[in-house]
């Protein structure tokens, strides 16, 4: 198990290189001057290049970004071209709303699908599982946009329950942002958990569970739905990663202080350095994340930690 856990981590510094890269080149070739962007439109453009020399802008590319990386490499992720905050201290700042705007909507996920998709699973083709799969295709097709702007115009301009933006309220912060986040994750994973279900019922192991007289509750809650647990956790664990990587339209919409909002700030603003390091620290995080899920698999499946141990 720990050479696998230590094969993944050295996976992880290539891909690194090769993230940080592709960020760096498409902000630097992305339309838009950030020195004129930085300083305003009063200053002539001698003043214009003596600033971009002094920051640097005047080296090649690759000149700059190995500087940046060697920055990296010594843990100074640089400073925020605007008021020239340290870049990983407020970035750390921002994880904590994500993190936690993140796991309220994958706990909303988990209660709504696995429930859920178990039941229309063990009710094939009754009206339980018509109404639960075409509530969740309903899910997928609304836009997260949408969704969050109707809560809003709901619960905050019209009832007055909910603060329409922001994380000042506490928990009452949470509640709409979670839930746009959770209805599309909630009606995949509901699907996931649905069709996985029914590969299990359908196997042979069960009926011979059912002949030797196990009961149903037995059958379908301690066997049939431990089997089907992996794709089930694919599929969250992915959202998970989704969510706290940056659900950027979610965040915009209730004007959410994440890690989202914080990138996509960094890239309007054409702020090279920030944009680049929270590109790497957020595939850090992923990367991490998706290796907890493997780790879990070797936990439900003894097979698979056979495969991991050689055993």
């Amino acid at each position: 198990m720990w050479k696998y856990i230590c094969k993944r981590i050295a996976v992880l510094i290539p891909l690194v290189f090769l993230v940080s890269f592709i960020v760096y080149a498409l902000m630097d070739f992305a339309p838009g001057d950030p020195v004129r962007s930085l300083v305003g439109e009063n200053m002539t453009e001698e003043q214009l290049e003596q600033k971009r020399e002094e920051l640097g802008f005047n080296d090649p590319l690759i000149v700059r970004y190995g500087r940046y990386m060697k920055g990296v490499f010594q843990g100074d992720f640089g400073k925020s071209m605007y008021g020239g905050k340290d870049v990983l201290t407020e970035y750390m700042s921002r994880l904590p709303y994500t993190l936690k705007l993140a796991g309220l909507a994958i706990l909303l996920t988990i209660i709504i699908a696995i429930p859920l998709g178990v039941i229309a699973a063990v009710k094939h083709n009754s009206w339980i599982d018509t109404i639960a799969s075409t509530t969740a295709m309903m899910g997928l097709s609304i836009p997260g946009f949408w969704l969050g702007l109707m809560l809003m115009l709901l619960f905050s301009l019209q009832l007055e329950w909910l603060p329409t933006s922001g994380a000042e309220d506490g928990i009452k912060s949470y509640i709409m942002p979670a839930i746009t986040l959770a209805v599309a994750n909630a009606s995949l994973s509901t699907r996931t958990t649905r069709s996985s279900m029914l590969d299990q019922i359908r196997a042979d192991y069960l009926r011979t569970a059912r002949a030797k007289g196990v009961n149903e509750k037995t059958v379908i809650l301690k066997h049939a739905l431990r089997n089907a647990l992996i794709p089930i956790i694919t599929i969250i664990g992915s959202q998970f990663t989704v969510m706290f990587s940056g659900a950027v339209v979610v965040e915009s919409v209730f004007s959410w202080p994440g890690v989202g909002n914080l990138t996509l700030t960094a890239i309007r603003g054409h702020d090279i350095t920030a944009a680049t390091s929270y590109a790497i620290l957020t595939t850090v995080l992923t990367a991490v994340t998706l290796l907890a899920v493997d780790v879990l698999y070797a936990y439900i499946d003894p097979r698979i930690k056979a495969q991991y141990t050689g055993k």
